[in-house]
C-alpha cells in the first residue's frame, strides 16, 4: 500500500513519522467516507487521533521544534486533534449519526480551547478556521434535524470566524444559500449567493465562483 510505502521512506522514527502517518490515515479516511465506506472510514479517523494525542518527545531532534515548543501543555498540538474531531463530525453526519456527530462536536470545542491557550505563532487564524468549521457543521446538523432559525444563526458565526479564509466563506456562503432555497426563501438564497460571487470575485477564487 502507499500508506506503508510512504511510512518506510520518512528517516526519521519520531516525531515527524507520527506526523505523516497521522495525516496519511486521515486522508484515506476521507476517501473511505466519499466511497460511503463509513466504518472502514472511522476506523482509520481513530487510529490518526490515537497518534495525535500522543505527546511529543522531548528530546526528538527531528521534530523540527524547539525545547520550549516541546514543554508542559505543548507536547499536544490540540489544532490537531480538534481537526480530526471535525472530520469525524463529518463523518457521522454523512453516517446519518447526527447526536453522535454533535457530541463529537463538543469535544472538539474543548480542543479547541486548548489549542487557542497554547499561543503558536499561526494559532489565531487556524484557530478562527476549525472553530468557524465547528460552527458550520453544527449548523450542518441543525439544518437536518429541521432547526432552521438555529442552523442560520451558526452559519453567520462561522462567516464572521472566516474573515481571513475567504475560500471557506465562499463556501460557507453556498451552504447558507442552499439551506434558505430549501425553506422556500429564493431571494435569501440569491442574496448569498451573490456575498459569495463577490467574494469570489475580490479574492480570485475561480473554483469557488464555479460552485456558486
Amino acid at each position: 500500500l502507499a500508506y506503508e510505502e510512504v511510512i518506510r521512506k520518512i528517516k526519521h522514527d519520531g516525531n515527524e513519522k507520527r506526523n505523516v502517518m497521522a495525516v496519511s490515515l486521515l486522508n484515506r479516511a476521507m476517501i473511505f467516507k466519499d466511497l460511503k465506506e463509513y466504518e472502514k472510514s472511522y476506523k482509520l479517523m481513530i487510529q490518526a487521533l490515537e497518534i495525535r494525542k500522543k505527546p511529543f518527545k522531548a528530546l526528538d531532534k527531528s521534530s523540527g521544534y524547539s525545547s520550549k515548543f516541546i514543554s508542559d501543555e505543548k507536547k499536544f498540538h490540540y489544532g490537531n486533534i480538534s481537526y480530526t474531531y471535525l472530520n469525524l463530525m463529518d463523518l457521522y453526519t454523512k453516517w446519518d449519526m447526527l447526536d453522535h456527530a454533535l457530541s463529537y462536536g463538543d469535544t472538539c470545542s474543548k480542543y479547541l480551547e486548548k489549542f487557542f491557550d497554547q499561543g503558536f505563532q499561526t494559532t489565531g487564524m487556524h484557530y478562527k478556521k476549525y472553530n468557524g468549521l465547528l460552527f458550520q457543521k453544527r449548523a450542518t446538523i441543525l439544518a437536518l434535524k429541521n432547526k432552521y432559525n438555529e442552523s442560520i444563526s451558526l452559519f453567520e458565526k462561522a462567516s464572521a470566524e472566516f474573515d481571513k479564509w475567504p475560500n471557506y466563506d465562499a463556501n460557507n456562503f453556498y451552504l447558507m444559500a442552499n439551506l434558505l432555497n430549501e425553506n422556500n426563501n429564493p431571494y435569501g438564497a440569491l442574496e448569498y449567493l451573490d456575498k459569495g460571487l463577490m467574494l469570489c470575485k475580490i479574492n480570485n477564487l475561480s473554483i469557488q465562483e464555479l460552485e456558486l
